[in-house]
């Protein structure tokens, strides 16, 4: 096995212990992979703000590497990132309000579509929906508070949507539980 002698702690080690690079002798740097490590981050600590400009560019030039790798690593932890994405929704609910309006009035064009998509997809459930909202507005149908807490802000929950008018009335909050549990 080859060896080669370190430049920053000097010690003789294997090639394996020291980073490829196209211009070392070997093929790999002077320095080894622990004291290249040592080295770095005391670089960072003297210059942060030129390694945070460095940073910047490296991610810019290597957007679409970045996207593959983040992509890559979010598919393998796809359960890590479900509750990382719960545990934000649940800490900032305004925020995530205040977000979704602000996109929406910077794309009218894509929230509209998104519309006309939901309706030619489900049809039956924007029927069933209408004529339930002309019930109400009309007077035929009352509202009631919620059939689990009470909540005098209800909503109406479809268990069939070929009964527009045979809802149970549920809160928001216990609406979504409905929803989640199905």
């Amino acid at each position: 096995m080859q060896t080669k002698k370190c430049t920053g702690c000097g010690i003789e080690k294997e090639l394996t212990e020291f980073s490829k690079t196209k211009g070392g002798k070997y093929g790999v740097r002077s320095k080894c992979k622990i004291c290249g490590t040592a080295y770095t981050k005391q670089w960072i600590a003297k210059h942060p703000e030129q390694a945070k400009q460095s940073h910047r560019q490296w991610l810019k030039d290597n957007k679409q590497k970045v996207r593959l790798k983040t992509k890559e690593y979010w598919r393998k932890h796809r359960d890590k990132k479900a509750e990382k994405d719960k545990r934000y929704r649940e800490k900032y609910p305004d925020k995530i309000r205040d977000k979704k309006k602000i996109y929406a009035k910077n794309n009218p064009d894509i929230i509209n579509e998104s519309g006309r998509r939901y309706k030619r997809r489900y049809p039956h459930k924007v029927k069933c929906r209408s004529t339930f909202n002309n019930a109400i507005t009309q007077g035929l149908i009352q509202r009631l508070p919620c059939s689990i807490c009470n909540n005098p802000k209800s909503e109406g929950h479809h268990p069939n949507y070929d009964k527009p008018l045979d809802v149970i009335w549920l809160c928001p909050k216990h609406h979504k539980a409905v929803h989640k549990s199905s």
